[in-house]
């Protein structure tokens, strides 16, 4: 998501405004105000988890670190747009919704650089992988791809580790 202000809560004198953005700590997630009143959040609630994962911020529970997402210029899916910091992360499976919203892509360089990752499974969502999504993640082995993936782009896997039983599906051109 870009940054910029979601609605507000009024006040006798003034309208708060929030912070597209996730913030978020090892229990929970918030919106942080854009305005004056530095002090004040929204939307502040505990973690869902499902797989490791939160389903409304995309927090990886026990990595220091959460999956970060940007919305279609339409509103109608969003990509995994970058990693964050994945510390000791070893196996990773993608939502396949955030906010009711189907995640339909990853980013090029998504998971750039997580090192630790073993295994990731991406969902039945998920139609396109930009390049190097998975680059230099040489720990590397259990690749799940999902059947309804048409596009991939080069360099997918580039210093990886050898993933086994992978398979491309049909679908992909």
């Amino acid at each position: 998501l870009n940054n910029g202000e979601q609605g507000g809560q009024t006040t006798d004198e003034h309208t708060h405004t929030f912070d597209t953005e996730w913030i978020y700590d090892e229990d929970s997630h918030w919106h942080a105000a854009t305005c004056e009143h530095a002090d004040e959040v929204a939307d502040k609630g505990e973690h869902t988890f499902e797989n490791n994962v939160c389903t409304i911020c995309g927090y990886v529970y026990g990595s220091g670190g959460a999956l970060q997402y940007e919305l279609s210029d339409d509103g109608s899916y969003y990509t995994v747009s970058k990693s964050g910091y994945l510390l000791n992360v070893t196996s990773m499976t993608i939502p396949a919704y955030r906010d009711g919203i189907p995640v339909k892509a990853l980013a090029d360089y998504a998971f750039d650089e997580v090192t630790s990752m073993q295994s990731i499974v991406i969902p039945d969502t998920v139609t396109s992988i930009g390049h190097d999504a998975l680059r230099m993640c040489y720990s590397l082995t259990d690749v799940d791809l999902p059947e309804s993936l048409t596009r991939i782009s080069d360099y997918m896997f580039y210093g990886c580790g050898s993933p086994s039983n992978l398979t491309i599906p049909d679908g992909v051109t």
